[in-house]
């Protein structure tokens, strides 16, 4: 029988399918629209589409509107949402997406220096090798010598690495609130808070800004960011967090360039090759290493 664990694996996976595949969607997007309205359409549209269904299917009974509750969600909604996703996007509009996917890859490194520092996580020999493994795995992967510094994309590149920094507190700080709470309601309430602080920021980009043409290709574009990669991903992600270490969240975050590479070879019809499969083999021995050790950490404790 699968247990949450595995559930939280799969969950995990799926989050990487479904982000890896949004770069390239987000980055179309960015070219036809400001970062920051995208955001706000993005996150309102999210919120009001999840809500609904939260609503009118969810059995789970909403949590007390108190302090406890309410008091997190806005510096966590801005960590994830609000402040991490506009500087995200933000960043991607001004870099490129070979840049941005780099940068993107040092969130597990700053998640696992948050958790040790605030002694949430142990940090182990066999869990610092496979970090290093999987990280020159995918530094390898996204081809690391076509890293531009340019004066140009500098600022984007800054930008990305805030938004790496606001994300990895977000894992690092919402585990225990994720546990507390049903992960649907306070995805939604993320969403929500993130549309209502987004609102005065947004507002002087919307009285200047002219929508571009809805053609089908920016609709299934828009579509996909909203449901695939936000109402899902986000939903998924932290269902994760509720249920597994906030290091092995963060780590999972190594599959997306080998999903983006697979992705490329199946429906690009783009070959692998042979520094793409030693570096698909090194990110993968790097996340058994991490996990096999979490695992036997796990069966200690409990004897």
């Amino acid at each position: 029988m699968i247990n949450t664990k595995q559930i939280g694996y799969l969950a995990l996976t799926l989050v990487q399918i479904l982000f890896g595949i949004n770069f390239i969607a987000s980055k179309y997007l960015l070219n036809l629209i400001h970062p920051i309205v995208w955001a706000h359409i993005r996150f309102s549209i999210s919120f009001i589409l999840l809500g609904i269904f939260a609503c009118l299917f969810h059995l789970k009974k909403h949590p007390p509107l108190n302090l406890s509750f309410i008091a997190p969600l806005i510096p966590l909604s801005l960590l994830s949402f609000h402040v991490g996703q506009t500087l995200f996007l933000k960043g991607l509009e001004l870099t490129t997406t070979t840049n941005a996917a780099i940068i993107s890859t040092t969130i597990p490194i700053f998640t696992v220096i948050v958790v040790v520092f605030f002694k949430e996580e142990k940090f182990t020999l066999i869990k610092g090798i496979g970090f290093v493994m999987a990280f020159i795995g995918v530094l390898t992967l996204r081809k690391v010598e076509n890293f531009n510094l340019s004066n140009h994309q500098l600022l984007g590149d800054i930008y990305v690495l805030m938004a790496s920094i606001c994300y990895a507190l977000f894992i690092a700080f919402g585990k225990k609130f994720l546990e507390k709470y049903d992960n649907l309601w306070v995805t939604v309430w993320l969403l929500g808070i993130s549309s209502l602080t987004m609102l005065p920021f947004s507002y002087f980009y919307w009285t200047t800004y002219n929508l571009p043409l809805m053609d089908a290709k920016f609709i299934l574009s828009a579509a996909y960011c909203i449901v695939g990669a936000t109402i899902l991903t986000y939903f998924l992600n932290n269902y994760a967090l509720s249920k597994l270490k906030s290091s092995q969240v963060a780590f999972f975050i190594y599959l997306q360039p080998v999903v983006v590479s697979l992705i490329a070879f199946f429906f690009l019809k783009e070959t692998i090759s042979m520094r793409t499969m030693g570096a698909i083999t090194c990110i993968f021995c790097g996340q058994a290493l991490v996990l096999i050790n979490l695992k036997k950490l796990h069966e200690r404790k409990s004897h």
